[in-house]
């Protein structure tokens, strides 16, 4: 018997709905953001599985600011 199915983007098991290792080792990979465009695709990546993220809109939030315009990009400890 499967144990688990993945079934559009989510890993379903006995335990419920959770995202599949491959997205985790995606997230976990992601390159230091350095640019606008690198914000916004690890934004984007990262939102698509918000569900599984404590409090994500309090964590992205200062990185949703960096792609606002007229905003210098600047990376800290933040």
């Amino acid at each position: 018997m499967t144990e688990s199915v993945e079934y559009l983007g989510h890993l379903i098991t006995a335990e419920g709905l959770m995202p599949t290792p491959k997205q985790v080792e995606a997230v976990l990979k992601f390159s230091r953001l350095s640019s606008d465009p690198a914000v916004r695709q690890f934004v984007g990546l990262t939102s698509y599985k918000r569900r599984f993220i404590d409090q994500f809109a309090k964590v992205a939030a200062p990185l949703h600011a960096l792609t606002w315009k007229n905003i210098p990009f600047s990376w800290s400890e933040d």
